[in-house]
């Protein structure tokens, strides 16, 4: 469900954005304080970047070692994407897409978030040819090719499915939010 976007945790950007660089005992102290959930499990779809984030700590949790240190060692080397990574000296500076802000004396350059227990949510560096190499693998599940790689074919197929629809006007903007009233504590993930 939490993979699906259907754990029924709340909608949290730009909240989690800027929670990139915590680190994983931080998380799970605010996790621990008790999380509350806006719909019942399963039900629907709600965009949550906590939901991605307490599956980056299961991942640490089943191998023992840093999420990013999987991704890195398990996907993006087996892949080649040696210009993909959580720190952005792996793209030139030049190079890098910088977000701004407006204030009011114009616009404002963004610092970059560091790698932290919300990198699962996309935080990541990466070079046009690295994500063209990238959608080629994954598209390579869809015709005779099927490329090696980390990821079976029906893997990669499975995971171009729809699991949970969006059914609802609110689940794409994030507006509406029902409280259901229950609040998850550490002991439930």
């Amino acid at each position: 469900m939490l993979l699906a976007m259907s754990g029924g945790l709340p909608t949290d950007d730009p909240w989690a954005d800027r929670q990139e660089s915590i680190s994983s005992e931080t998380l799970r102290g605010i996790v621990a304080q008790g999380v509350h959930i806006t719909t019942a499990p399963g039900t629907r779809f709600q965009y949550s970047n906590l939901g991605y984030a307490l599956l980056g700590q299961v991942v640490e949790v089943v191998t023992g070692r840093p999420f990013r240190d999987v991704v890195s060692e398990e996907v993006l080397a087996a892949l080649g994407l040696h210009e993909t990574g959580y720190e952005k000296t792996i793209v030139d500076d030049e190079q890098l897409a910088r977000g701004y802000r407006k204030s009011a004396d114009g616009w404002e350059a963004l610092d970059y978030s560091g790698p932290g227990a919300f990198s699962c949510i996309g935080g990541l560096f990466s070079s046009g040819r690295d994500l063209a190499r990238w959608a080629r693998w994954l598209d390579s599940a869809n015709d005779d090719s099927g490329e090696a790689g980390p990821l079976s074919v029906a893997s990669r197929r499975e995971m171009q499915q729809t699991v949970t629809a969006i059914t609802h006007p609110d689940d794409l903007t994030g507006l509406r939010e029902t409280r259901i009233g229950t609040t998850a504590t550490a002991s439930d993930w």
